[in-house]
């Protein structure tokens, strides 16, 4: 992809990675120049594709900008990320698997305040810089099912399976976008406001998911 952006001369290129890039983080928020630390396969391949971004940006003076940002959540999201597949699950009269003992920590960015952040960005970002893009609150993975389960009224304790952990399953990833609300950006939405409509829209369009 970079390369047949370099023939064609492309003038802007936004690469979107993932606060995952580095690593588990239980103290202060990590700002852009943070050193990468990824802990698992995932992350890792995600920090790869930064270093060949980051080699173009240098060898052929590309003007490539990066972000990275918390877990994003919308409707119409592919049912395989922890609110989506819990409502498909639930729906579908399935049990919702959690992981360990479900006590990681994640916070959650809605789909609507990073677009928010990436048009900022392109409008008035600088030219090959890192943005982070944050929510504002993280949650208990076993309290975003919980939310879930208590609007659709499904039983928790009888819908959900706890399975073997991940070997890799970080507690919790923390990044700082002070960078990007001085452009004028700031997280509007909250997950514990939003969950009820999006409940409404899977329980609506959940067909498309067959």
């Amino acid at each position: 992809f970079l390369e047949a952006c370099r023939k064609k001369n492309i003038q802007k290129i936004i690469h979107v990675s993932t606060d995952e890039v580095y690593g588990e983080n239980l103290g202060k928020p990590f700002k852009e120049d943070q050193n990468l630390n990824p802990t698992n396969p995932y992350s890792a391949s995600k920090a790869a594709a930064e270093m060949i971004v980051n080699s173009y940006k240098h060898a052929y003076k590309m003007n490539i900008t990066l972000i990275r940002a918390n877990n994003i959540y919308g409707t119409r999201q592919y049912p395989e990320k922890l609110i989506s597949k819990s409502l498909f699950c639930f729906l579908n009269k399935k049990k919702m698997t959690i992981h360990g003992n479900g006590n990681s920590y994640r916070y959650y960015l809605s789909v609507h305040d990073f677009c928010d952040g990436l048009i900022k960005i392109i409008q008035k970002g600088k030219r090959n810089e890192i943005y982070n893009i944050a929510a504002n609150k993280f949650f208990k993975i076993t309290d975003v099912i919980k939310m879930i389960s208590k609007q659709l009224n499904v039983d928790f304790k009888k819908n959900t399976i706890f399975v073997k952990d991940r070997p890799f399953n970080d507690k919790i990833y923390k990044i700082n976008c002070d960078k990007l609300k001085k452009l004028g950006w700031k997280p509007k939405r909250k997950l514990e406001d939003d969950i009820p409509n999006i409940c409404k829209w899977y329980i609506k369009n959940i067909s498309l998911f067959h």
